[in-house]
């Protein structure tokens, strides 16, 4: 599982809207190039963690196609291209109420289905389904008295389950397939405590496959036209999914919420949506081009990577069995939703978690007033002297590695885990009363730019429910000028083979060929500590100086680090902050690539899309392949390139983590 931040704007109103009538607004089909379907390709993504760990069964995972189009036509000719093992939808499979299913599902897709009557095909050639379907609303729109005639679906055919491939180990089932059916027209209902979530926890729990998938249409959060889904925020990573897959918004979207990964895949052909601004847990997000997402299913890690037709790299990640939690997993992230008091006095036990906070305000962090960087502004006078603070939040898998805090305050704050004290920063002894003011009034870059960091020990966890809560204190008193405070709360790992800010050799026009590999000589190239770019104040080196129509289209770069010993790592964290795109070797070997085009990179060539700005300071992160590390120096080399001419900014910085 994985790692995610967000930023949700004020006024973004992101409350549930699955209940709403689906606009799907008619856009104009974005050009698209089918492959070469002559002869098949096979796309070598990360299959697991392992060295050579082979994919022992492929997924391709397709929503919101149902079009009948061009655009469906060229996902179409990419899944083939992939043999999958099985092709599983997140809904909308058909948008048509009466022109029936067959043209724009069998048309394209019959070779997998069992048994079929449609007419393009004789339908799956061994005899065996290998098409499973999801409800999208869509689908109920068309009917579902025709869905229960077209498909042959385990169970009542809304919500089942289906074991997918063989576990070589055990005999058993590889995976589990959980189809939920997330539209509010299901007789069996769609909120945490309805029948249909009930089935999936007791499922969950019971199932005896390797790995628990779990898919349904509506996203629980998504940066797309729909917005958050309320109805399905279900506390999936506790019930023991391993992974979950959404569509309705006709985008690609990469979440991680308690560890587990979130994957919206909308591209499928009907249309697509623009982002409308980041939503909590989001960690990347892409709207340019239709496609799919391929999952390639090991014994200890599954490959997640999503496609373009053309076989362009949207992202790509690797969901690691044994590791329920990242080196970097945010157990609380910056920009999170906090409850607060409107009262200037929160009262007895306020950080217990046992308090009913039912009844306070709750927005956005940063939260304050007076510095203009807000995302919950309060007014600005007359402000009490203390404000108070609760956060919720699962926890699954109680972590063994240290916790880091980081706190942002504006002046003196406490910081209370589960009612245990573990931070307390500018403000006295003893116990804190309402009125109790901060000992130094901070004034900018304290408050912001130097976070107390603090270590915190993870036995204060506990599995299910916990609770932070923070009181922030000024030193003004009664009216202060402003105030501030953000958080974030993460799993820490000493073993940073490469920390964020390292410093790297880096070289703004193209190298001669071989520049990834150990022996390249790179000592005539500039050298500059991380990040490095131009567009972001944050930059420690400032890259391409001058006309933005001048600037070159990518930045190579590189670095070196020590390891004493390979096989001390079972893992790799690689986490990187881009924008927009880039390709990762480590020694000589591919082992990353984002939000760039298929095939060896073209110096000229520009990513698949910009990033948007709402990501601009997002921690992009996954596990990767340990294999490639050798006794001695190693060599990292990462290639940047910006999304589009003259774009207006380029950042890069990259950490990676060893765990044993």
């Amino acid at each position: 599982m994985a790692v995610a931040l967000a930023i949700t704007l004020p006024g973004c109103d992101r409350t549930d809207k699955a209940e709403l009538a689906d606009p799907d607004p008619v856009v104009d089909p974005l050009p698209v190039t089918p492959p070469d379907t002559g002869e098949k390709t096979m796309f070598t993504g990360p299959t697991g963690p392992l060295p050579g760990e082979p994919a022992l069964l492929r997924l391709a995972v397709i929503g919101d196609y149902g079009s009948a189009s061009d655009n469906e036509a060229a996902v179409a000719a990419l899944v083939d291209s992939l043999e999958p093992d099985a092709v599983v939808t997140v809904g909308d499979n058909n948008y048509d109420t009466t022109a029936g299913h067959d043209i724009r599902i069998g048309q394209f897709y019959q070779q997998y289905i069992w048994p079929y009557a449609g007419l393009y095909g004789g339908g799956s050639a061994d005899g065996e389904n290998h098409f499973w379907p999801c409800l999208g609303n869509h689908d109920w729109d068309a009917g579902i008295e025709d869905w229960y005639l077209y498909f042959e679906l385990p169970g009542n055919e809304r919500y089942w389950s289906v074991p997918l491939g063989t576990d070589p180990d055990t005999g058993g089932p590889l995976v589990e397939w959980f189809c939920v059916d997330s539209d509010p027209r299901e007789p069996d209902g769609t909120t945490p405590s309805s029948v249909q979530s009930q089935w999936l926890r007791d499922s969950l729990v019971a199932s005896e496959a390797r790995w628990q998938i779990v898919a349904f249409h509506h996203p629980p959060w998504s940066s797309g036209t729909h917005g958050d889904n309320l109805r399905l925020q279900w506390p999936y990573a506790v019930w023991g999914a391993d992974l979950v897959l959404a569509g309705h918004d006709h985008l690609y979207e990469r979440l991680v919420r308690d560890g587990l990964v979130h994957v919206t895949e909308g591209r499928g052909g009907q249309s697509l949506y623009r982002t409308i601004g980041r939503t909590v847990w989001s960690e990347q997000v892409f709207d340019e081009d239709y496609g799919m997402t391929v999952v390639d299913v090991g014994l200890e890690g599954i490959g997640v990577t999503a496609l373009t037709p053309t076989l362009g790299v949207v992202d790509e990640l690797l969901v690691l069995r044994e590791r329920p939690f990242s080196p970097d997993t945010p157990l609380v992230r910056l920009h999170s939703t906090w409850r607060w008091s409107p009262a200037e006095d929160a009262g007895p036990g306020w950080e217990q978690p046992g308090y009913d906070d039912s009844l306070w305000d709750s927005g956005v962090a940063q939260l304050g007033y007076g510095e203009g960087d807000e995302a919950t502004r309060y007014l600005p006078a007359p402000g009490p002297v203390t404000w108070y603070y609760r956060y919720a939040f699962q926890v699954d898998v109680v972590p063994t590695d240290p916790l880091t805090l980081t706190l942002l305050r504006d002046d003196g704050a406490a910081v209370y885990l589960n009612g245990v004290e573990i931070a307390r920063d500018n403000l006295p002894a003893g116990v804190l009363a309402a009125d109790t003011v901060a000992t130094i009034d901070l004034v900018l870059p304290t408050e912001e730019e130097i976070p107390v960091v603090a270590s915190v020990d993870p036995g204060l966890l506990v599995v299910g429910r916990n609770v932070l809560a923070v009181e922030v204190h000024n030193a003004a008193g009664l009216g202060t000028a402003d105030t501030s405070f953000d958080l974030a709360l993460r799993v820490s790992n000493p073993d940073r083979l490469l920390a964020e800010g390292s410093t790297w050799s880096f070289q703004e026009t193209a190298p001669r060929a071989g520049w990834q590999q150990p022996a390249f000589d790179s000592s005539g190239w500039a050298v500059g500590p991380a990040p490095l770019g131009y567009g972001h104040a944050d930059v420690a080196t400032l890259l391409a100086e001058g006309d933005a129509l001048a600037r070159p289209p990518a930045v190579w770069l590189r670095t070196q680090f020590e390891v004493a010993d390979p096989a001390a790592f079972g893992a790799l964290w690689l986490a990187c902050l881009r924008d927009d795109g880039l390709v990762v070797w480590l020694n000589g070997r591919e082992l990353y690539r984002t939000n760039m085009p298929a095939g060896p990179p073209v110096p000229t060539a520009y990513a698949l899309a910009e990033s948007g700005v709402e990501w601009a300071d997002v921690w992009t992160g996954t596990w990767v392949d340990p294999g490639g590390l050798v006794a001695g120096t190693n060599t990292l080399a990462v290639e940047v390139h910006q999304g589009a001419a003259a774009g207006v900014d380029l950042r890069f910085d990259l950490r990676l983590i060893g765990v044993q």
